[in-house]
């Protein structure tokens, strides 16, 4: 069996995908703008396509279904954008001042849970201690190089609209060209894999739109009812924190907790029951639309996280999960029934 499969054509498919995956991988460590610039057009490719295929069964024209999608999927964004992006900003200031105050003080040191338990709140303190500096200095650091970063911005913008504008047109093309890199007896089961593998970024970049929106709504929606000053920047970073999954719940809690604290208890209370809700849905949500496509252990998903940020920096949190579905992917297709033959 073994020796059958050395000379079968899904090893040489496997050989010559894992090469050009590492090459790909080692080009973007040198040139990171530019596999930046890559990755977040695909992604918006990867959320055009299904609409722009949902618009066709309107239209009946495809090129007019993916000009519609873009329209309807950048004027979107530009009109979040021009909308929120004034108040984000005004609220971020004001939101910092209050996260170094909350540390400062350490108001949750009133809570009667901490009065009864005071070993439970040295350990809260000294979590605190070691969270807020790298908290503070993260967002103080943000907004103070926002204005330098500006030019960088807008370029990056600017060509991975451009990216994703061809990309949506020319997506099927660009699919069926990936085959003339791989020998012709190879290409049947690249084909194969390249489809599995599309389809399943495309679920999760939609499952993971899908959530991020609903889960930013929805506790922006309850910070508002709650009277919180801070629930459109507070919102916006659940929408953010919420693409980078297991790992971004918390992330999203703690300024939220900053604010929420201070509240009363409460509010404390109704704040994790709330979120508990919300990810429970948002949870149920992501699993319903990845039904039968790539869903990934929690504990592969932390460890990819972990590696693939240590190589790209923060930026590797948000693709970290998506190169482990293509590494499952992998698996699945060519290593697993290797490994069961032999």
């Amino acid at each position: 069996m073994t020796s059958e499969w050395w000379k079968s054509t899904k090893f040489y498919a496997a050989v010559f995908i894992c090469t050009y995956g590492i090459l790909f991988f080692i080009l973007g460590l040198v040139f990171k703008r530019v596999f930046g610039i890559v990755v977040a057009a695909t992604a918006i490719v990867l959320l055009v396509d299904p609409m722009g295929r949902f618009f066709q069964k309107v239209v009946k024209n495809r090129r007019a279904s993916i000009v519609l999608a873009l329209v309807v999927f950048y004027s979107f964004l530009v009109l979040v954008t021009v909308t929120l992006t004034p108040s984000i900003l005004k609220e971020s200031n004001a939101l910092i001042t209050v996260m170094r105050d909350f540390f400062e003080k350490q108001p949750w040191e009133e809570l009667k849970l901490f009065r009864e338990y005071p070993n439970l709140k040295d350990i809260v303190s000294n979590l605190a201690q070691a969270i807020e500096p790298k908290l503070v200095d993260l967002a103080t650091g943000f907004l103070t190089q926002l204005p330098g970063q500006i030019p960088g911005v807008i370029s990056f913008i600017f060509f991975a609209v451009l990216c994703s504008v061809y990309g949506a047109f020319y997506i099927e093309q660009v699919r069926q060209s990936l085959k003339i890199f791989f020998p012709r007896r190879t290409r049947e089961d690249v084909g194969r894999f390249v489809e599995l593998t599309y389809i399943s970024l495309q679920r999760y970049i939609v499952a993971v739109t899908v959530t991020a929106i609903f889960t930013a709504i929805s506790m922006g929606t309850f910070l508002k009812i709650a009277g919180i000053d801070y629930y459109l920047t507070l919102g916006a970073w659940a929408f953010l924190t919420n693409y980078i999954p297991i790992v971004g719940v918390f992330l999203e809690m703690i300024p939220m907790l900053v604010v929420v604290i201070p509240a009363g208890a409460s509010l404390l209370v109704w704040f994790l029951v709330i979120t508990l809700v919300v990810h429970g849905t948002a949870f149920v949500i992501f699993l319903k639309i990845m039904y039968g496509y790539s869903r990934l252990n929690p504990i592969i998903m932390i460890l990819a996280i972990i590696l693939v940020t240590e190589l790209f920096g923060v930026a590797g949190a948000f693709i970290a999960v998506p190169i482990a579905i293509v590494a499952r992917d992998y698996w699945m297709e060519f290593v697993k029934p290797f490994f069961e033959k032999a």
